[in-house]
């Protein structure tokens, strides 16, 4: 099933749907539940069909003192090009102190792509930097492009980018996990943003919400 919990930060694209009987999760750090917002629709299906459904409000996560760890995560599941049910887990993670964010990570299955949008709002150069050094030091593949210019299929794609924000901006794209790598500096503050899987052939499998830490802005 494809379907789109935009509120919620969570979709899954029409060419790679959800299988049936499976279920798919996500979680991301934030700072506060408000009330709940009882206008957060789903919309599932081929013809679009709507579902009524409710989110507790949310505010992007400040970084408290003290060492700690942020995780943002998706688990999910998809069909392959055999038709092989794929399960898939992806993670990214920050430890911060307060003052400065001491490493982050990311764990993915090598065979997928994982994307992140709008890297330039959130992250200082250095910090992007790292990232990319660490992906190429590892042997493993980072692109720097739009999300619906690195897809494969452009007419798909554009069907599943069709709503976001900011969709001309780059992303930072990687295939498979990347081992910890420094940050640098932290604004003591965090930004939520798109993490896209992709799958090997470049077609966009689901998306979420990924807590970022802003380093961009660090005094």
């Amino acid at each position: 099933m494809n379907f789109n919990w935009k509120k919620a930060g969570l979709r899954h694209q029409f060419v790679k749907p959800l299988p049936p009987g499976e279920t798919a999760c996500t979680q991301y750090p934030v700072a506060e539940l408000n009330n709940i917002d009882d206008d957060a629709p789903i919309t599932y299906g081929n013809n679009n069909t709507v579902q009524r459904a409710s989110i507790y409000g949310k505010n992007d996560a400040g970084i408290a003192a003290g060492q700690q760890r942020y995780t943002s995560k998706i688990s999910s599941s998809y069909s392959d090009e055999s038709g092989v049910k794929r399960h898939f887990e992806v993670s990214f993670f920050f430890d911060s102190d307060g003052a400065s964010v001491t490493k982050m990570g990311l764990a993915a299955p090598e065979d997928l792509y994982v994307a992140i949008a709008n890297v330039g709002d959130y992250w200082s150069e250095l910090t992007i930097d790292s990232l990319a050094g660490a992906a190429k030091q590892q042997k493993g593949e980072v692109n720097f492009q739009t999300l619906p210019a690195f897809a494969a299929d452009k007419g798909d794609a554009g069907s599943f980018f069709a709503d976001w924000e900011k969709i001309g901006s780059e992303a930072i794209i990687v295939k498979g996990s990347i081992q910890e790598f420094g940050a640098g500096k932290s604004s003591g503050t965090t930004g939520l943003t798109e993490m896209v899987i992709f799958d090997d052939q470049k077609q966009p499998i689901a998306s979420t919400f990924v807590a970022l830490p802003v380093t961009k802005f660090a005094p």
